[in-house]
């Protein structure tokens, strides 16, 4: 996986309360869902004071990825077949990751396309 650093303040990222944080860096950055597949998230802007991930549901849809909405979240579907999971938490679709890894932060689905710099996908499939 690539990392770029960048220079302290050279660029900043607003969060949902308002504050600004330095980004520290963009790189690649894999999430492992619970059904044993991967998603490659790539230009992944990187800042300490982030608590989760945003992945719009459109550049998803620019990749392949379809969708099926059921009472508890969703499912991913890529080619037709169950890629993964994500379930309904308050306003928020979560995707389900694979917990026996490191992925600490949690990672919310928005059918927003903040920034397509920010949220180019990739995906690897291991079934």
């Amino acid at each position: 996986m690539e990392f770029h650093h960048y220079s302290v303040g050279s660029r900043t990222i607003v969060l949902g309360n308002g504050s600004e944080e330095d980004v520290l860096g963009v790189g690649t950055y894999q999430l492992r869902l619970h059904k044993g597949n991967k998603l490659l998230l790539q230009d992944a802007l990187y800042a300490l004071g982030v608590q989760c991930s945003l992945v719009s549901f459109v550049s998803l849809m620019r990749i392949g990825f379809s969708f099926s909405f059921c009472t508890n979240g969703l499912d991913l579907f890529y080619n037709g077949n169950l890629f993964s999971h994500a379930t309904l938490k308050g306003d928020f679709i979560v995707l389900d990751l694979d917990n026996t890894y490191d992925n600490t932060s949690t990672t919310f689905v928005s059918y927003f396309d903040f920034n397509s710099e920010s949220v180019n996908g990739m995906l690897d499939m291991t079934m």
